[in-house]
């Protein structure tokens, strides 16, 4: 069960992180989201991605 919850929260992490959302279109919080973080690259969304996949497995420990 905590496995699954781990895997949820990394594949929900990674689909924020690449700025896919699953809400509906129109939504306005899509807009905010990606207002948030204006001056992120690819190579930072990358680098923050594996960066919390790591700590997201060091707590698997």
């Amino acid at each position: 069960m905590e496995y699954k919850q781990v895997q949820e929260r990394r594949e929900w992490l990674q689909m924020r992180l690449r700025g896919i959302h699953t809400a509906p279109a129109g939504s306005d919080k899509d807009q905010t989201d990606s207002e948030e973080l204006p001056n992120l690259t690819p190579d930072d969304i990358q680098y923050a991605l594996i960066f919390l996949e790591k700590l997201l497995d060091s707590n698997e420990s």
